[in-house]
C-alpha cells in the first residue's frame, strides 16, 4: 500500500517535470516574462514622420512673391511734373509797375539810395523809361516824403533856359504863382535854377548840388 503511493507521488512530480519542460520548451512558462521585442521593433513606424514631414516646399518658394513690392509701388508720375505750374503766377497777375518800382494811384515811383545833381538825375529817370517826378498835389506830395525817407529830392522843373519861366518835364511851363510853391518861392537867389521838394512844398536850388532822386512813370495798364 506504501508502496503505492510512492510511487503516485513520484509519477506526480515526474508529470509535472516533463510539463514544466514542455513550457519552456514551447514558450509558455507560467512565469510571464516579457519579451525581448516588447517594444515592437516597428513601434515608431517608420513613416510616422514621413522623409517629407517638413516639406520640402513648406514655405512656398513663391511665399513671399517676388514682386511683393511691386515695382511700381510709388508710381513714377507720383508728383506729377507739372505739379507746380511753370506759369505760377497767371499771366494776368503781372505787376502794373515794373520791378523795384512802387505804384501809388496812377504812377509808379523808383527812389535812389543816393544823392546827384539834378541833371544826372534827369539822365537816370531818362535811362530807366522813366522822368524826375512833378508831384501835382499837396497828397502827393507827403506820400513822395515818406516813400524816400528823406528831406528833400529834386523836383522836374527848373527855368535853367529862361531866367522866370520855370519849365515841367510833365506839363510844360508852370506860373511862378503856382500853388505848390513855398511861400516867397522861387526866389531865384543866386544861381537858384531848379526846383526840390520838401514837406512843405518847392522850393527853388542850385541845380550841381545832390538831392535824393525819385523817377516816376505810368502804371502800365493790364
Amino acid at each position: 500500500m506504501v508502496c503505492k503511493m510512492l510511487a503516485s507521488k513520484l509519477l506526480g512530480v515526474v508529470g509535472i517535470i516533463m510539463m514544466a519542460d514542455y513550457a519552456a520548451v514551447n514558450g509558455r512558462c507560467w512565469k510571464t516574462t516579457p519579451s525581448t521585442g516588447g517594444a515592437p521593433t516597428g513601434g515608431t513606424p517608420t513613416g510616422v514622420t514621413p522623409t517629407g514631414g517638413t516639406p520640402t516646399g513648406g514655405t512656398p518658394t513663391g511665399g513671399t512673391p517676388t514682386g511683393g513690392t511691386p515695382t511700381g509701388g510709388t508710381p513714377t508720375g507720383g508728383t506729377p511734373t507739372g505739379g507746380t505750374p511753370t506759369g505760377g503766377t497767371p499771366t494776368g497777375g503781372t505787376p502794373r509797375c515794373p520791378p523795384n518800382w512802387s505804384q501809388w494811384q496812377d504812377k509808379c515811383y523808383m527812389v535812389s539810395e543816393y544823392s546827384y545833381p539834378w541833371d544826372e538825375c534827369n539822365d537816370m529817370c531818362v535811362g530807366f523809361d522813366g522822368m524826375m517826378v512833378v508831384p501835382q498835389t499837396d497828397e502827393e506830395l507827403q506820400h513822395l516824403i515818406n516813400l524816400c525817407s528823406c528831406y528833400s529830392f529834386w523836383i522836374g522843373c527848373s527855368d535853367i533856359e529862361t531866367e522866370g519861366t520855370w519849365v515841367c518835364l510833365d506839363e510844360g511851363a508852370i506860373e511862378v504863382q503856382d500853388k505848390r510853391w513855398m511861400d516867397g518861392q522861387p526866389n531865384s537867389n543866386g544861381n537858384e535854377d531848379c526846383a526840390k521838394g520838401l514837406a512843405a512844398g518847392w522850393k527853388d536850388w542850385n541845380c550841381g548840388t545832390s538831392q535824393r532822386l525819385i523817377c516816376q512813370r505810368p502804371v502800365t495798364p493790364l
